[in-house]
């Protein structure tokens, strides 16, 4: 089973200069979330799935608290994060996106982890 939260709107210190790291910019996020226990499709419990309400606040709170260069490295770290904070995750795609082209309507990064990688 695939949850999907879509364009997710995050602020994010990002950029390879420090003037860009300077102030928060939104990146906009999207997950795939593998979970291979259905179990939540026939108990209707939260308990049995993965709450995208609770990742949404894990990445909320780990872009507080840090900053990155590059949006690949972002990627990579949120998807750790998740697969450690959420057991029933087996693989996790992320696509993140910003704003910082005028000739384009934005740059964007995907990458996928799972939990065995």
């Amino acid at each position: 089973m695939n949850l999907f939260v879509n364009e997710l709107r995050l602020l994010v210190k990002i950029g390879v200069t420090p003037e860009e790291r300077a102030f928060p910019q939104v990146v906009i996020v999207s997950l795939d979330v593998l979970v291979t226990d259905e179990s939540s499709s026939n108990s209707d419990s939260l308990a049995d799935t993965v709450d995208y309400v609770a990742c949404a606040q894990t990445l909320e709170l780990m872009c507080r608290d840090q900053e990155w260069n590059l949006l690949e490295k972002l990627c990579s770290d949120a998807a750790l994060v998740l697969i450690k904070e959420f057991p029933l995750i087996e693989r996790i795609g992320i696509k993140a996106k910003k704003n910082v082209l005028a000739q384009a309507e934005s740059v964007a990064v995907c990458l996928s982890r799972g939990r065995n990688d």
